[in-house]
């Protein structure tokens, strides 16, 4: 990113989940009035809400619920099969 910055070019990439950019703390909340909105693709509804991160950069946060529950439902499998580096802790945090 900071190679791109220097070139002065504009670029998207997608971010880890683990990333330091990202705040989640919107989408923890649940509260669909603090997304800035949403949009249909491909008949499904994705919401998303923008913010500038701390180093300046715009981030773009998308939310679709129908990954996020197969996601979670993934997780929970894994504690319940005791798969190794999964836990009920960390799936709350």
């Amino acid at each position: 990113m900071n190679e791109l910055d220097a070139e002065q070019f504009s670029y998207i990439i997608p971010l880890p989940r683990n990333s330091k950019y990202i705040d989640y703390q919107r989408i923890k909340t649940g509260n669909k009035a603090d997304f800035d909105g949403y949009f249909k693709f491909e008949n499904r509804f994705i919401w998303h809400y923008s913010y500038t991160a701390e180093n300046g950069r715009k981030i773009n946060l998308f939310l679709y619920e129908n990954l996020k529950n197969r996601e979670e439902k993934d997780y929970l499998n894994r504690i319940e099969n005791d798969v190794v580096d999964y836990s009920f802790a960390k799936f709350l945090a």
